[in-house]
């Protein structure tokens, strides 16, 4: 039978036993509707987020100009940027491993360094929106398993 189908078993007449096989299957069900609803929750605010944070950028560009000016660099900014950049060091051990091609790495990497926040909530929101039928976490954090095409460019 195919995913998520209910396959037929053999009954001892107690109908007891097909209640409870029900039970569990609704169950299942119900897990699965909240995770997708989490999931899709998750995909709209990291595109919210990402949105506000380009409206941001461009917001503050256009009224205060380029961030690199000489007199934005005293008091709390080296610790700021120290902080800002260990923050994207993490998130770029976990995009390296998660992706397989070195133009994707070199790409998100990129717009993580360059962008911040924006680069971050894009790069999940992508992720999230290319996940179809979510089960699980698991599909979101951990690496993809290459095509065959891809193993054959790739290597």
């Amino acid at each position: 039978a195919g995913r998520g189908a209910i396959e037929a078993q053999p009954n001892d007449g107690d109908d007891g036993d097909d209640a409870l096989a029900f039970l569990r299957f609704r169950r299942r069900g119900v897990r699965a509707g909240r995770m997708t609803a989490t999931l899709n929750g998750l995909k709209y605010l990291m595109l919210a987020l990402c949105v506000g944070m380009a409206c941001t950028i461009l917001y503050t560009c256009s009224t205060v100009g380029t961030p690199f000016k000489r007199e934005y660099l005293v008091d709390w900014m080296p610790a700021t940027l120290i902080d800002f950049y260990v923050n994207v060091t993490v998130l770029l051990c976990w995009v390296w491993y998660k992706e397989t091609s070195w133009v994707a790495r070199l790409l998100w990497t990129a717009l993580l360094v360059c962008l911040g926040s924006f680069g971050t909530t894009a790069y999940v929101f992508v992720q999230l929106a290319a996940m179809d039928n979510p089960k699980s976490v698991q599909k979101l954090l951990l690496r993809k398993q290459r095509s065959n095409y891809e193993n054959l460019l790739i290597g």
